[in-house]
């Protein structure tokens, strides 16, 4: 099939982006499947396909790097709607360096338990305290996401960045700071958007949409965890994105 003859949606983000069965999100409730549904639906007349390379844990260098050796096989003709969606696994404040948490890893287990009890327990007070760690620091993850960006933009015909969605109150209670992180890191992310400036490339405010809606932010973002989305939370997620494909569409 030639490019012209269909649609391409390739997704790259964290966890968010996936199915959580164990939350009663399958993966055709996700909002990938429910935008590429959507575009089926808004009379394309082309056949839709998704390619979601979306992972666990997914920061910006992993993903990065499976665009980066995924793009050698699409070539630069292939993708119609590209979305990167990223940041919270890199800027969630933690109370332990990597190098730490790896050697607890490593210890026996009733040692390994009692230590991660241990912090779990005092995790508010140890981030309170000033000391804690990024998985990205701030000026790794604005250099890399720029840099994805200039490149996405070169290939992809329309590029969609979509920033970090707030978190709930109770969370950032339990990890103070988060918040304060989020709203920094989208700042990074608006940043890099505007430095590339590229005429097909579209900063999607997910963190002002959700801030911006009279229901409780819990109808759209996981309260177990605060930062996952729910059922609702993807179904909102499809809308903003199609929002602007639709635009794109009529063009």
């Amino acid at each position: 099939m030639q490019p012209e003859q269909c649609v391409l949606i390739r997704v790259y983000g964290d966890s968010l982006s996936m199915p959580r069965y164990r939350e009663e999100i399958g993966f055709e409730a996700t909002y990938p499947e429910l935008l590429r549904a959507e575009l089926e639906n808004a009379g394309v007349r082309r056949r839709v396909h998704l390619y979601n390379r979306s992972r666990s844990g997914g920061n910006i260098a992993t993903l990065y790097n499976d665009y980066h050796l995924d793009s050698f096989h699409f070539g630069p003709d292939w993708t119609d709607f590209l979305i990167i969606q990223c940041g919270v696994c890199d800027c969630a404040p933690r109370p332990i360096p990597p190098w730490l948490k790896y050697r607890i890893g490593q210890m026996r287990e009733l040692f390994r338990s009692a230590i991660v009890w241990l912090i779990r327990k005092n995790r508010a007070r140890l981030l309170r305290s000033g000391y804690l760690w990024r998985e990205t620091p701030a000026h790794v993850f604005a250099a890399n996401y720029e840099v994805w960006l200039r490149n996405a933009c070169a290939s992809a015909r329309h590029v969609f960045a979509l920033n970090i969605a707030p978190t709930t109150d109770a969370i950032d209670a339990h990890s103070p700071g988060f918040r304060s992180s989020i709203e920094y890191y989208n700042g990074l992310i608006a940043d890099a958007v505007s430095a590339v400036d590229a005429r097909n490339l579209t900063l999607i405010d997910v963190y002002g949409a959700l801030k911006a809606q009279p229901e409780p932010l819990e109808l759209y973002i996981n309260a177990k965890d605060g930062h996952h989305i729910t059922t609702t939370g993807h179904k909102f997620y499809c809308r903003l994105i199609m929002e602007k494909c639709a635009a794109l569409l009529t063009q």
